[in-house]
């Protein structure tokens, strides 16, 4: 097995997870660019990728975009990779002298039917470790990279609920109608149904606290906790009942269903029309509440159609 050199302790970062997947997924996760693009960076970063040769002396070039609208370089070059156990690589911005980059392992073991992966970063010099630490939170970073890869395993391996439709409206005017509370409580819910109550604390963490009102005058608190939001283009968050004090509840319906789902909702525009995406998957659940989810597409699909109707008219009359 490679190892880094001796005697980096002062100039390491030492990260290690455990994932509930079989050691071949996680592997193929790390090293197949369709999902290693879903995945790869902090809450709020998406990217480009350029280049991805994943192999013993490739490449992967990539633009990571920021919040913010930055636009940081980047650039791997492979070292060693031996299947479902090793990678190394140096990580750079891919510009000439660049001070900050760094050299990584990362070695995968099986814990049972679980991975352990951990993840060694070694800087030239503690002084860049110790700045990469404090200014640029390269703990947390990899903390949040690290639930982003979990998600995206998730997903692989869950029995994804999806469903889309085209808007005959500008990017703009769909984006606010999903992150503006006053909007979005206008066409929000099933068909019959009223939001009577909507705050909305836009930001990874933040939430999205409603109440519907059906239409015999029974009411359900529900929220959305928001993970990642990418400015039109896309919104992560778990979705969950709750009460009206927004702490999570289990559904109000007889069924083990599950307690919370992970969304993506995704924006794409083409000739001035919009195309929306959500998908979603359950998280944390049992596997009587993950029967009952995928029980429950067709009913789900219907009911998204039925709230999708109402935001195609609220976007008609804007």
């Amino acid at each position: 097995m490679a190892t880094t050199p001796n005697n980096t302790d002062d100039r390491e970062l030492k990260f290690t997870r455990v994932l509930k997947f079989p050691r071949e997924l996680v592997f193929s996760a790390w090293t197949d660019p369709k999902h290693l693009i879903n995945w790869w960076g902090p809450r709020g970063f998406h990217n480009t990728f350029k280049e991805s040769t994943i192999k013993p002396g490739g490449k992967w070039t990539f633009t990571m975009h920021g919040p913010d609208g930055t636009d940081f370089p980047n650039q791997i070059i492979y070292k060693e990779i031996i299947k479902n156990e090793f990678i190394s690589f140096d990580y750079g911005s891919g510009e000439p002298n660049d001070p900050q980059q760094f050299f990584v392992t990362v070695n995968f073991s099986d814990q049972g039917k679980n991975t352990e992966i951990t993840m060694k970063m070694v800087f030239a010099s503690k002084a860049i470790r110790d700045e990469m630490m404090s200014a640029n939170g390269a703990n947390e970073g990899n903390k949040q990279t690290f639930d982003k890869l979990e998600e995206e395993l998730l997903k692989i391996t869950s029995n994804v609920f999806s469903v889309q439709r085209e808007f005959s409206a500008p990017l703009e005017l769909v984006w606010k109608a999903f992150t503006h509370a006053d909007q979005l409580k206008q066409w929000w819910g099933p068909k019959g149904s009223t939001v009577i109550h909507s705050k909305m604390d836009l930001r990874p963490d933040g939430i999205f606290h409603y109440a519907l009102q059906g239409p015999d005058g029974s009411e359900m608190w529900a929220k959305f906790t928001y993970r990642d939001i990418v400015p039109n283009k896309k919104l992560v968050y778990v979705s969950s009942f709750s009460d009206k004090n927004g702490t999570t509840q289990p559904s109000p319906f007889p069924i083990p269903f599950p307690l919370e789902v992970l969304n993506t909702a995704s924006f794409l525009e083409k000739n001035g029309k919009t195309t929306v995406i959500i998908s979603g998957f359950p998280i944390n659940a049992t596997e009587e509440q993950l029967k009952t989810f995928d029980s429950l597409h067709e009913s789900m699909n219907g009911g998204f159609n039925g709230t999708f109707d109402q935001l195609e008219e609220f976007l008609s009359n804007k």
